[in-house]
Order: C-alpha cells, then structure tokens, then sequence
C-alpha cells in the first residue's frame, strides 16, 4: 500500500517555502535599496567636497581632517558594536535590550566625552599643531553620535532600508547645503565643522522622529543584560 501524505506536513512545508521566499525577496530588494542609497550620498558627499573645495583654501581641509582623525582615536573608545549586537539580538525583550545598550554607551560616551575635552591640548601638542585645540573641542559632540544610532540599527535589522538610509540622504543634503552657505559667507574652516555636526546631527533626528521604538536611559536592567552586551563586544 502507498503511503499516504500527511496534510499537515504538506501545508507546513508549503508554508515555510513561501515565507523562504519572500524573506529572500525582501533580502534582495534591501540589497538593491542599500547600494542605491549608499551611492547617491557618497556622491552628493562627494558633491558638497568640490564645491567647498573652491570656496577654501586646502589648508582648512587639512586642518579639519587632523581635527577629525583625533576625534575618530577618541571615539574607538566609545563603542559597544551596538550595530552587529542589535541586528542579531531576537527572541528576548527588545526594548529592553535596545534601553540597556543605549544607556551604557551614553554612560561611556559622556567618559570618553569629557577625556577628550581634557586630553585635546596634550594631544594636539603631541602631534605638533596645538592651534587645533579649539577645533577639536568643537568636534566632541561627534562622539556622542554612537548611542542614538540605535534606531538606525533597529531599521537595518528589519530590513527597512528605506527608512535606515533616508536620513541620511536628508542629513547630508541639508548639512551640505547649511556648509556651503557658511563657506560663502566666510566662515572657513567652520563650514567643514558645520557640514559634519549638522549632517550627522539631522540624520540621528529624522531616524529618532521615524522610529517606533525610542530607546530612554534604563539603569534597571544595566545588570542582567549588560554583562551579555558586553560579552557580545
């Protein structure tokens, strides 16, 4: 006698196939999406930098570029890898997760924060341009950027690549546009600081407005999911 299918597995099969599938769909055209957005801005970056660079004089850029990599030394200290930690994290209590990562990298991001402020003479000193002092206390709001990426994280995660790279796209168009207005009105070296906090600063608000999930301090599962947080980094 011929076995007989059990329909249950047939509709169970079938069901895991389609939703394979659609899931794979959905992989592709975040793929697709990504790249696309990635491309306009680096090349709406890459804009902005032409333009200002007709406006100012190469030693802004230089200057502007040691403030940033000093600022960039400061920031390795400031990350939890909140970004591969969220995108894996599931089954568990997100928001929770999501509360205690963004609160112990705010904890640490003010640390390294007032560090930097107290550590930028010495180390503008150290590499022989002391006048960039003033600049680089400018920058540290740049460190606190990390923390509030975690919406950003949270979209790439569920795949809303959209919503993930839109603010971006909005962020560096309207800081690069606010920078080129400064250059222009002779503000120099400034117009490169004010492309970048303002950029940044705009991309982590509209992430913020979009995100249904607002992460707020939660010192009360520090302990439970902190150690795992920091195992993970």
């Amino acid at each position: 006698m011929g076995g007989v299918t059990d329909p249950t597995r047939t509709l169970t099969t079938y069901v895991s196939q389609t939703a394979g599938e659609e899931i794979w769909k959905r992989l592709r055209a975040a793929v697709g999406i990504n790249a696309v957005a990635l491309i306009c801005q680096q090349l709406l970056a890459f804009a902005v930098q032409i333009v200002l660079a007709r406006l100012l004089p190469p030693e802004d850029f230089g200057a502007f570029a040691l403030g940033i990599m000093i600022i960039s030394g400061f920031n390795i200290l400031n990350s939890l890898a909140n970004d591969r930690y969220l995108t894996q994290a599931s089954g568990r209590d997100l928001r929770a997760l999501v509360e205690t990562l963004f609160s112990l990298e705010l904890i640490l991001t003010f640390f390294v924060a007032v560090a930097a402020f107290y550590l930028a003479p010495a180390t503008c000193a150290f590499i022989d341009h002391p006048e960039l002092t003033s600049l680089v206390r400018v920058l540290i709001p740049l460190i606190f950027f990390s923390p509030f990426r975690a919406t950003v994280s949270l979209f790439e995660r569920d795949l809303k690549i959209v919503r993930a790279r839109l603010p971006g796209l909005a962020g560096q168009f309207i800081g690069g546009a606010l920078s080129i207005f400064c250059a222009y009105s002779g503000f120099g070296l400034w117009s490169l600081v004010v492309w970048r906090i303002a950029s940044g600063s705009l991309e982590l608000l509209l992430s913020w407005r979009l995100s249904s999930l607002k992460p707020r301090l939660r010192f009360a599962s520090l302990t439970p999911h902190g150690k795992e947080i920091l195992r993970f980094t």
